[in-house]
């Protein structure tokens, strides 16, 4: 089988450090943690009921006939939790949006849980975005090769994170361009 040469200078893989392995190193927690793949809102209640009812027969063999893991997966059918979700995502979605267009740079368009947004320079501007980020507690990510190196992905998250990003951004910019405030 023959690659694109970007194909084949890929790495076969991209080491992921966690935000918890980060804020061990740092020796604080992140203000806003919108860069993992993790949602802020966090699961059904109905879910999570459903899970603490179970944990405590974890030490029984499983039901070969999974009859309660059936009632667990219906209890994931929450759709009023579910709806109010999606519209918290899409609400966050665009806030991020407008965050990006507000310091002069691109969104692209998602359906994800995130924004990838374009940092409108090359992949090392984009790192330095990303550090200045951490730096002010912001755990977002960003892709890891190129082309999409120039960007950073921020993950929905809830109002509060994301008045911390709003607040953040511009300083982290200006401090990757080598204006400092």
């Amino acid at each position: 089988m023959h690659f694109t040469p970007i194909v084949e200078s890929l790495p076969s893989v991209v080491p992921f450090v966690g935000p918890e392995t980060q804020e061990r190193a740092r020796g604080r927690k992140f203000r806003a943690r919108i860069g993992a793949n993790e949602s802020v809102f966090g699961p059904s209640p109905r879910a999570v009921e459903a899970m603490r009812h179970a944990a405590a027969e974890v030490w029984k063999y499983c039901d070969p006939e999974n009859h309660d893991l059936k009632q667990a997966l219906a209890a994931l059918q929450d759709t009023a939790h579910l709806a109010g979700v999606v519209g918290k995502v899409s609400a966050a979605r665009e806030r991020i949006a407008a965050i990006a267009r507000a310091n002069g740079l691109k969104p692209l368009p998602s359906a994800a849980n995130f924004v990838a947004v374009d940092c409108r320079n090359d992949g090392a501007f984009a790192r330095r975005v990303l550090s200045e980020l951490i730096s002010r507690d912001v755990f977002v990510r960003m892709p890891g090769v190129s082309p999409l190196d120039r960007c950073i992905r921020v993950s929905a998250g809830l109002p509060s994170d994301l008045d911390v990003f709003e607040e953040a951004l511009p300083r982290a910019l200006g401090a990757a361009a080598g204006r400092r405030p």
